[in-house]
């Protein structure tokens, strides 16, 4: 019996700290937060996750 991997994948959604920060001061309209959604590779074997700018 042969046994296969395969690979994981996760939706990911990033967002702008500072925006979150501003809109929760009121200082920028919620609308203007950015944020980033994909599909992402999970290493289950990880421990950190590290995103590269």
């Amino acid at each position: 019996m042969t046994q296969t991997m395969g690979a994981v994948y996760t939706k990911i959604k990033l967002t702008n700290a500072i925006d979150e920060a501003l809109i929760s001061r009121g200082l920028l309209a919620p609308s203007l937060l950015r944020t980033c959604e994909f599909d992402a590779l999970v290493d289950t074997g990880s421990t950190y996750l590290v995103i590269s700018p």
